[in-house]
This record gives structure tokens, sequence and C-alpha cells, in this order.
């Protein structure tokens, strides 16, 4: 288990430098943290209108939902996705669509992309048709956005090749600071 809980922060790790080295290329007032990052109790006041803007409540109670990388906009601090990073996907993929689905209740919270990530190390991506699985069910149906996987799969417009993410998230920023 120890072994499966480091290579799965070095899988967030990598794609989180991927990603930040990517979407700090394209020069949009971008910033990158993490849910861990939030979860601190000194936070700077940047960071603290992050977390203001991704807190899911619970009667009185406020929590940090499970986001592995979190890309907000540095003019306003809203978050524009959250990417969930999972190696393996056993229960991961309900868990990712019930964050989105608690991102939908709040004013403040229902904009927010939801993208999971993926290596897919138990092939639950590679079917389509008959034997396509529950989970790509979920992603394909459901209230992810969008998930880009590690490996050749068959494509749609929902489930994608992770090197896809690039032309994705240029398209996605270049709209969102159009309308700014």
């Amino acid at each position: 288990q120890s072994w499966n809980s480091w290579s799965g922060k070095a899988l967030q790790g990598l794609i989180k430098f991927i990603v930040q080295d990517h979407v700090f290329s394209l020069k949009y007032p971008i910033g990158i943290t993490d849910d861990t990052a939030l979860r601190h109790k000194q936070l700077s006041a940047e960071l603290d209108k992050v977390r203001r803007n991704i807190e899911i409540f619970y009667d009185s109670y406020s929590i940090i939902p499970d986001a592995d990388i979190i890309i907000y906009d540095k003019i306003n601090y809203k978050i524009i996705a959250v990417l969930s990073c999972k190696a393996s996907l056993r229960e991961r993929v309900a868990q990712a669509a019930y964050w989105k689905l608690k991102f939908q209740y709040s004013d403040t919270t229902k904009e927010i992309l939801y993208y999971l990530l993926s290596t897919d190390n138990d092939g639950d991506f590679l079917d389509v048709g008959e034997n396509i699985s529950r989970d790509r069910i979920i992603v394909e149906y459901g209230e992810i956005d969008k998930a880009y996987i590690f490996r050749d799969i068959p494509e749609s417009n929902k489930v994608k090749n992770l090197s896809k993410i690039f032309d994705d998230f240029k398209h996605l920023f270049d709209q969102w600071f159009k309308h700014k």
C-alpha cells in the first residue's frame, strides 16, 4: 500500500509539473495549486481567496474537495478547473463524479470544470460498445467534464489521450480570458 501511495503522489507531481509548464507557457494570468496547500492553517492572501472559491459546505462545516491540481484565474481567484490524477481507478471515478456534483450546488463552484487524468492501470477505458466499463460509462455520460488517459484508447469528446489536454487547455484559456 505504501508503494501505491508513493506512486500516486509521484504521478500527481509529474502531471502537475507537465501541466504547470504548459499552462505557464501560454502567458495567461493562471495559478496552479493543490488541495494539500489549501488545507494549511496559515494561507497567503491569494491562496485564502482560492480556498474560498472551492470550499464545499455541509451545514456549518466546510471542506476542501479532493483536488490534486487546481487551476485558477490569478486576477479574480476563480477556479477554472480541477484535475484529479489517478493511476488505478477503483472506485475513484465515482468519487470524482461526487465532487463534480457537489460543485453544482453552489453558485461559487458550479462553473468549475472537473477533469480526470489517469494511467488507467486497470484498463477501464480500453473498451467501448458492449464491453464498456462502469467507469467509462460514468465519464462518458456522467458529470465529469473530461478524462485524459495515458494510453492508447478509443477516444470520444469526453475521453481522450493525455496528449489532447494541451490543445484543450489552450482553447479553454483562450475562451476564459476572451470574456474578461
